[in-house]
């Protein structure tokens, strides 16, 4: 069994720790957001400091709730995050990360809102 600590964005949520244990870190991560994921790409700043954002591949035709703003595009439903390491494997968050990743999502919570709100809210 694999175990994995990641940060857990639920719509209109702080990040959480949360560990979770699965037969691969595929299956952990597809088990939190609710089915297939998808990486996200948040910054070029939360990729430089090593983060992975990941949610649900199907989340917008599912209907699930709005959860950040990314400017380009909206993500929705449950947000991961994970770290990688030098071979681009998804690892562990680190300790102090929390801080860090509510400083990288500030301004983009959607507060859960309906996906259609989001779009017509945002011009989307």
């Amino acid at each position: 069994m694999e175990q994995l600590t990641v940060a857990l964005i639920a719509p209109a949520a702080n990040p959480v720790a949360v560990t979770v244990s699965g037969p691969t870190r595929l299956a952990i991560l597809q088990s939190l957001v609710g089915g297939d994921i998808e990486r996200v790409i948040l910054s070029e700043v939360a990729e430089d400091a090593g983060f992975d954002f990941y949610a649900n591949e199907e989340g917008k035709l599912e209907g699930m709730p709005g959860n950040l703003n990314l400017g380009y595009d909206v993500v929705v439903g449950n947000v991961i995050v994970a770290r990688n390491d030098a071979e681009g494997n998804t690892t562990s968050i680190e300790p102090g990360d929390l801080v860090k990743i509510e400083s990288l999502i500030a301004g983009k919570n959607l507060q859960g809102r309906p996906i259609q709100r989001v779009r017509k809210d945002w011009g989307l």
